[in-house]
């Protein structure tokens, strides 16, 4: 194992909003979760401002904890047919900025609308995965309307374990790339004030669910430096084995 597989901890550089790890943490039963508690709201020396979990109170919402593996650590995995999701426990405001790095993979591109990341308002933010007219797109969405959307090939991440990342980078411009080559699509004029985000479903749910495998999920309440970003895209490239 590497040195930076060994020491790195994203709650020791800025204050955290939410860290996800399929490795602890996880209450299931029957193989299903039903809560899965954030690891910064136990230890976050820099500061921590967000939910303690993200749970699913209905029994067939649950996604499933699979046996199978993703480079040695294991796998949630979210299946559309049974509309799984899981939202977090409270209501809780992101202050502006913040970034997102998610570990996930999408085994189908789906062919309507379905949400990796959806927050509780239809004024918030969202990600969103969609094939129109045979094309293959991820689309950020604030306020109701999509904002940008991403085409290119190069990230769009059939079938494959990937790292997306959404920045806000202050509460009026929002950046929107996936790692494997940064291009760092800028938006301007976007206002964002989320209250509360489900994974696997848009708004208050079951709603557009997206069928995807999840590993892990940081959430930064801050833009990060470049040198953060690097950091933190690094550490899960190398944890999950990650190519473009």
């Amino acid at each position: 194992m590497s040195q930076l597989l060994q020491q790195f901890n994203p709650t020791n550089y800025q204050p955290i909003w939410c860290w996800l790890t399929t490795q602890r943490n996880i209450t299931t039963v029957s193989d299903k979760v039903s809560t899965w508690i954030t690891v910064a709201n136990q230890v976050a020396p820099n500061g921590y401002n967000g939910p303690s979990s993200f749970r699913m109170t209905t029994v067939g919402s649950r996604p499933f904890l699979t046996g199978d593996t993703y480079n040695g650590y294991p796998v949630i995995n979210f299946n559309t047919g049974s509309t799984n999701w899981l939202t977090n426990d409270v209501v809780t405001l992101i202050a502006q900025p913040a970034t997102f790095f998610i570990v996930a993979k999408i085994p189908v591109w789906p062919t309507s609308q379905s949400y990796l990341l959806g927050s509780r308002s239809s004024t918030e933010t969202h990600i969103r995965m969609i094939t129109s007219a045979g094309v293959k797109s991820i689309s950020l969405r604030v306020g109701g309307s999509t904002v940008k959307t991403v085409t290119d090939t190069n990230y769009i991440k059939e079938n494959k374990w990937a790292v997306y990342i959404l920045s806000v980078t202050s509460a009026t411009t929002t950046s929107f790339f996936t790692v494997n080559d940064n291009p760092n699509l800028s938006i301007s004029s976007v206002s964002n004030s989320p209250s509360g985000f489900n994974l696997g479903s848009r708004f208050t749910g079951p709603s557009l669910n997206l069928t995807f495998d999840l590993a892990e999920m940081i959430v930064y309440s801050g833009a990060v430096s470049s040198n953060l970003q690097t950091h933190t895209y690094n550490y899960l490239r190398e944890k999950y084995n990650i190519t473009p």
